[in-house]
């Protein structure tokens, strides 16, 4: 992974980390999909595709989030109790399924003006599905993080509109997508980034974005 440039640095030491920061991150997802891609986990024990010969992409049934949208915590510290197992396999379409989810916070990434919180979404010992929230020092501004988040994928993206104030979606070539979103929240740039099997549709990332953005 090539480092950031001077112009993604903004020339300030603390931007120039945590764009370097993010960049890894979307790496290492990059990384763990290629794992979870050779698996036995089923993500469709949780997604489960709509009974319909129907092919576009717009015909997928758009899954609502949950009515609760509690107000953004003062403090992030954790990234499973923004989003509970229930929530996630409704906002995947799949709150039918008995499939038992669990959720694993992993260790905090904290170094000076930047924390990242992870957790893995799955069943059987196995987590497909990816949540990481970040904060970072305000003079990273929304737009700087995901920029560094799209730089790191080296992947054609497409902007993502209405949450937040800047977010990219990417797929990936072994069938990994991706959703990104950032923005301003008590003083800090935090930004929610979620992975998934590309058998999950697009709006379906976009509703599980919105929700957890909503929460920090």
């Amino acid at each position: 992974m090539t480092a950031p440039d001077s112009t993604a640095c903004k020339a300030h030491a603390v931007v120039c980390s945590d764009v370097s920061r993010l960049i890894m991150i979307a790496s290492a997802i990059c990384i763990v999909a290629l794992t979870v891609g050779c698996s036995t986990a089923s993500p469709t024990a949780i997604w489960k595709e709509p009974a319909t010969t129907a092919t576009s992409h717009s015909a997928t049934p758009a899954i609502s989030a949950p009515a609760s949208t509690p107000r953004p915590v003062a403090t992030v510290t954790a990234a499973c109790p923004l989003l509970s197992t229930g929530e996630l396999k409704t906002l995947l379409g799949g709150a039918d399924s008995q499939t038992k989810v669990t959720a694993v916070e992993g260790a905090p990434d904290t170094n000076h003006d930047f924390a990242g919180y992870e957790c893995k979404y799955g069943s059987g010992g196995k987590h497909p599905f990816d949540l990481i929230v970040t904060v970072a020092n305000p003079d990273l501004s929304p737009q700087q993080g995901i920029d560094a988040i799209a730089k790191g994928s080296h992947l054609a993206i497409h902007k993502v509109t209405g949450v937040g104030e800047a977010g990219i979606f990417f797929t990936d070539s072994d069938g990994q997508s991706l959703i990104a979103v950032a923005k301003v929240s008590h003083r800090e740039t935090r930004t929610v980034i979620f992975s998934a099997p590309a058998v999950v549709p697009e709006q379906n990332f976009i509703n599980l974005a919105k929700l957890v953005l909503a929460r920090v």
